[in-house]
């Protein structure tokens, strides 16, 4: 019979592994602050999936069905009234987002005082209103950043306004879940 490694053992595991990372790439000439930046990469990445495995390792296998049956059904009506819903709500979100990720990186990266007199993103490509450009993590953080801000929101009411669809004719999202 074999035996189980324990959670304990994961985790040592993986503190090894930053351990020896760290000293691999320090030793080979990176600085501290850009290995920091690739643990704290890595981590968030390893977070992410971890989350998602518990959160699917933890739903009952009912509401799977449901959501089997909602998605079934999402592929028989036209959904023009969602899909036009969630483009209003892709394009306010996304304003808004860019708006808020604007304000924090360029306080972050200039100063307030920079925000306060006027300093702003221009274009597409991070170029500001003084003629620098954005780069680095205060590029990845603004453009990346809207797009995992709006992503969730304009998927998540383009479902809301097919259910709410579903609800104003009388169905249910979990009508085939039973049968």
């Amino acid at each position: 019979m074999k035996a189980k490694p324990t959670n304990h053992f994961y985790v040592i595991f993986l503190l090894l592994s930053v351990a020896v990372v760290f000293i691999a790439a320090t030793k080979a000439g990176a600085s501290i602050g850009v290995v920091m930046q690739a643990l704290s990469f890595a981590t968030a990445v390893a977070l992410v999936i971890g989350g998602a495995y518990a959160v699917l390792h933890w739903v009952r296998p009912k509401w799977l069905l449901k959501l089997s049956s909602f998605s079934e059904d999402q592929g028989k009506g036209g959904g023009l009234f969602a899909g036009i819903g969630s483009l209003l709500i892709a394009l306010a979100v996304s304003k808004w987002a860019f708006a808020l990720l604007e304000c924090l990186v360029i306080c972050n990266a200039y100063g307030h005082e920079a925000w306060a007199s006027g300093l702003r993103v221009i274009d597409k490509w991070g170029g500001l209103s003084d003629g620098d450009y954005l780069t680095g993590w205060s590029s990845i953080t603004l453009f990346m950043g809207t797009f995992v801000l709006t992503a969730p929101l304009t998927i998540g009411s383009f479902l809301l306004f097919r259910y709410i669809g579903f609800r104003i004719r009388g169905r249910r999202w979990s009508d085939h879940a039973d049968s």
